[in-house]
């Protein structure tokens, strides 16, 4: 019986992949498709926060301040469980890793200042200083967003690659 190269090396690569791969892969990927939704969601309140218009209570403001905060909250939770799963084998969402903690970093932050400026100066909710604020929670929400969507659908569809790989090989004539 003839074996390819290829097939050897798929064989010791699966070998070499730790046991609890094959049931965190799953639970990563939600968790990535998680943050990517909170994000859409965050970067969409945030458009709205930021989106001046006549008659809109500062009590209505504070409500999508919350929402953001919360969903700000939920993301960090959900990260540090992406980060504790050491997903190093699944390559794509651990790439995504490395530029999603300081971008959730940035928009902790900016929405920390907005609060604040809330807290301060609810009447004022029109000014540059807090609109440019929101704007940036908008414009980092959807880079977030992109990147773990994109991250976790790049390792779905490496995650059938491979199945399909694997498949032919085994049905190729040795």
């Amino acid at each position: 019986m003839r074996y390819s190269l290829y097939s050897c090396l798929m064989a010791l690569g699966l070998a070499v992949l730790p046991a609890s791969a094959t049931t965190t892969t799953p639970v990563a990927r939600r968790l990535a498709g998680d943050i990517s939704s909170d994000a859409a969601r965050t970067a969409e309140t945030a458009f709205r926060l930021g989106f001046v218009q006549p008659g809109i209570s500062p009590e209505t403001q504070a409500m999508r301040l919350d929402n953001i905060r919360q969903r700000v909250n939920a993301m960090g939770k959900d990260l540090a469980e992406l980060k504790a799963l050491n997903p190093s084998y699944d390559r794509d969402i651990s790439r995504a890793l490395l530029q999603a903690d300081p971008l959730l970093r940035s928009i902790a932050a900016e929405t920390t200042s907005a609060v604040e400026f809330y807290n301060h100066d609810r009447n004022r909710l029109w000014t540059p200083a807090f609109t440019g604020t929101v704007a940036s929670i908008e414009d980092r929400a959807a880079e977030l967003h992109q990147l773990l969507g994109d991250a976790r659908e790049l390792s779905v569809l490496r995650g059938r690659e491979t199945a399909l790989r694997r498949d032919i090989d085994l049905q190729s004539p040795r």
